[in-house]
């Protein structure tokens, strides 16, 4: 596991996450009860407290994938899914974008009729389709479609942020549109394959064909390699500057700091699979495969500690977050002085467990995490440190967005 040394203390990366109890498995789990061991996974997609899963057909699961249902989508690949407001937009190889104002429970077929799509988003009123003859856009939800830009490139996936929208294609590299899809311009990234995207404030990163991921930090304009050479990236998730990259053939691989360095985090599966889409969702990821089912594991679980302190502590200390107040990140910092069972909690103002980013063995040390409110709302949260189960000491910390 790569190490990241900074200054003379524990550096623990970390993610907000509310983490289940019963759940401590520190590998990957198979998720398919309900879904079958042996089937494709194409898309995922949270909504509200479920996820939405396109693989042939549409299936939902309420309680984190423990279980997974079908819905009456279920004769056709699905092979991406969106959310305008509260309507559920499906996309078919074969059979054009369907939708489901309930949820799932029914599905209407919208005025589509092409077919081999392959990706779909949403930017302002307009949705926007990806095929491999080009772009199709609708700006009302489905009863027109248009097909508007990019005519005869393949369209291997989409993303938007905002009135910005940025297109993958096959051996294209990336094109974008600054106005809702309408109007596209070809980036400086023009001679990859690029199957995946994710956003991270002004990061956008571009998953390639055998080139690993590319980053831009400033809208596509100009492009760098952060790494995994040789690697085809077929779906990317972030949290903070931690990347996951799901590849083909090759599982998952992960970096801690940006891009830097990568390792490979395939403990649990069966065979190595290729990982179609990623999901991070409450305290898991999720990985959708291509004919392994689903897969699930603790995104606590993508934690790198290591002590590089001489100094051993004479006591137990919790210490006061800095910055505070905060917006969105702040650090929190510990002290150990013989191994012990450490678990940090953090809590709302009405003392609502909120997040708990350490709950393991550790060893005596100075340590110190980096915290993620970006979900939450602005307050004051209070958090604690509890050495084998005793309360030691409680801090408050203040979010200001």
């Amino acid at each position: 596991m790569q190490k990241l040394f900074i200054s003379q203390k524990i550096i623990l990366i970390s993610v907000f996450s509310v983490l289940t109890f019963n759940f401590c498995n520190c590998q990957w789990i198979i998720s398919s009860n309900g879904f079958g061991n042996n089937n494709f996974v194409y898309s995922l997609l949270p909504v509200n407290n479920s996820i939405f899963m396109g693989s042939t057909g549409v299936y939902i699961s309420t309680n984190n994938g423990n279980y997974w249902s079908q819905t009456t989508f279920d004769s056709l690949s699905v092979s991406a899914l969106a959310l305008k407001e509260n309507t559920i937009f499906a996309c078919t190889y074969t059979n054009g974008v369907h939708y489901s104002t309930n949820y799932g429970s029914t599905w209407l077929q919208t005025q589509s009729s092409f077919s081999d799509i392959w990706s779909l988003t949403v930017s302002g009123n307009n949705i926007i389709a990806g095929t491999t003859t080009g772009l199709y856009l609708t700006s009302n939800n489905g009863q027109n479609w248009n097909q508007n830009a990019l005519t005869n490139i393949v369209i291997n996936t989409l993303i938007s942020d905002g009135n910005i929208v940025f297109a993958g294609t096959y051996y294209n590299g990336v094109y974008k549109s600054t106005n809702y899809g309408f109007n596209w311009v070809q980036t400086s990234l023009n001679n990859q394959t690029v199957w995946s995207f994710a956003i991270n404030g002004s990061n956008l990163y571009a998953g390639t064909r055998y080139n690993g991921i590319f980053l831009s930090t400033n809208n596509g304009t100009d492009w760098i390699q952060t790494g995994m050479n040789n690697q085809t990236v077929l779906s990317i998730a972030l949290y903070g500057a931690n990347i996951l990259a799901g590849t083909y053939q090759n599982g998952v691989f992960y970096s801690t700091n940006n891009g830097i360095s990568w390792n490979q985090k395939n403990d649990g599966f069966s065979t190595t699979p290729s990982i179609n889409s990623l999901l991070i969702f409450n305290n898991f990821i999720f990985a959708g495969t291509q004919g392994q089912s689903i897969w699930k594991r603790l995104i606590s679980d993508f934690v790198t500690v290591q002590n590089v302190s001489q100094d051993l502590p004479g006591n137990y200390l919790l210490k006061q977050n800095y910055p505070n107040p905060f917006n969105p990140n702040t650090n929190i910092g510990y002290n150990i002085k013989q191994n012990s069972e450490i678990k940090i909690v953090i809590y709302d103002l009405l003392g609502k467990e909120i997040s708990i980013p350490v709950n393991e063995k550790q060893s005596p040390g100075e340590y110190e995490f980096n915290f993620d409110g970006s979900a939450l709302n602005s307050g004051i949260y209070f958090y604690s440190l509890y050495v084998n189960g005793k309360l030691i000491e409680n801090k408050r910390m203040v979010l200001l967005k």
